[in-house]
């Protein structure tokens, strides 16, 4: 510890508190991006001999990644400050590193853990001139900070009532901690927004240049969240008539009903309105008890019907050959016992020869 530190340590020390720990948290706090609230938190960490914590710090102390099923997981998370391990000073990576390696099997390490939601306060709120309406929605500050290595995993964009509505957040990034579709966004470090434009070009500029950022986020009651979703199911289930609908159907009823008064009891057959010519409908009345008379088959359907033939002799015809010598061609021999056609004896024609039908 240096000189500056332990003077700082005396001036701030007070005479009821004497204890290391207290005066250890006032000179060797370190500072948090802009003005964003933090609490101190201790964390006991349970591991083995030789099994590692799990969590990776970077140069500044600040946790910038938790290995799953780890020691550290669950305990530590991303943008925790190391301050000290079973009461000694962290100082750099190498003496966490130098701690972990032999605290075993039971480390304390103080942290400071930023918070991620307060209570909006009428300061806040008078600088957007806003009036909450606590009846419906809640209202509370969203603390976002900017840890190098993760992700925000924020969309947003601009509702049909003009303000900015947080559509999408991807898992285990930054802005899950604090936001929620569905949320409206009012306002980036008291500057009011109402468009997605104007909301990300603010909150750009704050996360690059400070580091932080704050919105007064409006939120729906859960209770009245989970009234909307019912209703909204009930209304998929039973979709609701036109009022013009019900207008002509009660109109339609009361007709129906007067007609079946006055003509006691019978109620006459309502005439369709697809069909408005009497004789039309005469005709088609005819058309459908007059039997329809067969279709008579044309001629090149009955020829394509009897198309191929079998003939039960053989017959002996004269035909045309390419080849000039008649030398090359082999006479096929006659069989008087068989009484019918045999393709498998028989030699089909060449190209461009006639020969009996098949």
């Amino acid at each position: 510890m240096t000189t500056e530190q332990r003077r700082a340590l005396k001036l701030a020390a007070s005479p009821g508190t004497t204890s290391q720990e207290d005066s250890f948290e006032l000179a060797c706090r370190l500072p948090t991006p802009a003005s964003a609230p933090v609490e101190r938190m201790t964390i006991v960490i349970d591991y083995d001999e030789g099994e590692p914590l799990g969590c990776v710090p970077d140069d500044h102390l600040v946790i910038v990644g938790v290995q799953k099923m780890t020691a550290a997981d669950g305990k530590l998370r991303i943008g925790d400050r190391l301050l000290s391990m079973n009461g000694r000073l962290v100082k750099d990576k190498d003496r966490f590193y130098q701690f972990a390696k032999r605290m075993h099997p039971q480390v304390i390490i103080q942290v400071e853990r930023q918070i991620h939601k307060t209570p909006l306060t009428d300061d806040r709120a008078a600088l957007i001139h806003l009036k909450p309406d606590t009846t419906i929605n809640d209202y509370f500050v969203a603390h976002l900070s900017r840890i190098p290595g993760s992700k925000i995993g924020l969309t947003v964009k601009t509702s049909d009532n003009g303000k900015v509505i947080v559509t999408k957040l991807e898992p285990f990034c930054l802005a899950e901690r604090c936001y929620e579709v569905g949320d409206y966004i009012l306002d980036v470090n008291g500057e009011q927004v109402s468009s997605k434009d104007s909301a990300k070009l603010l909150l750009k500029k704050g996360l690059q240049v400070d580091g932080y950022v704050s919105t007064i986020v409006e939120r729906v009651k859960p209770e009245i969240m989970k009234s909307l979703r019912k209703t909204r199911r009930d209304r998929i289930r039973n979709p609701k008539v036109a009022n013009d609908v019900i207008h002509i159907g009660r109109r339609e009823v009361a007709r129906i009903k007067h007609m079946a008064k006055a003509g006691e009891g019978q109620v006459p057959k309502p005439k369709s309105i697809l069909i408005h010519n009497e004789n039309l409908l005469s005709r088609r009345e005819r058309r459908k008890t007059s039997p329809k008379p067969a279709p008579k088959p044309s001629d090149s359907y009955s020829k394509r019907k009897a198309a191929v033939k079998f003939y039960p002799r053989n017959i002996e015809m004269n035909v045309q050959s390419d080849i000039k010598d008649p030398t090359k061609l082999i006479p096929v021999p006659r069989d008087r016992h068989r009484s019918s056609f045999d393709l498998s004896q028989a030699r089909m024609p060449q190209m461009g020869t006639k020969g009996p039908p098949l």
